[in-house]
């Protein structure tokens, strides 16, 4: 009985932890890609702000290099 009671709490408690935020933060899924600003009433007929990406840098450009932090000093030039 004393299993069950440890399983069960501990699925609980697993599916309350994997639960998604309620708010979705840009700021926070780009980091130094920066945050994408774009006015709905600029897009052209048929798109979506859905279909509109959230970053301004893209994951896989040079701004996104894995070397490349905001640890390094101001002065490089990347």
């Amino acid at each position: 009985m004393e299993v069950q009671t440890l399983l069960v709490a501990t699925c609980a408690a697993a599916t309350w932890a994997a639960a998604p935020d309620d708010e979705m933060n840009p700021a926070k899924i780009c980091g130094r890609l920066g945050v994408m600003k774009v006015d709905p009433e600029d897009l052209p007929g048929g798109v979506k702000m859905e279909d509109v990406r959230m970053c301004a840098g893209h994951p896989l450009g040079a701004e996104n290099f894995w070397g490349y932090g905001d640890y390094l000093p101001a002065w490089l030039p990347f």
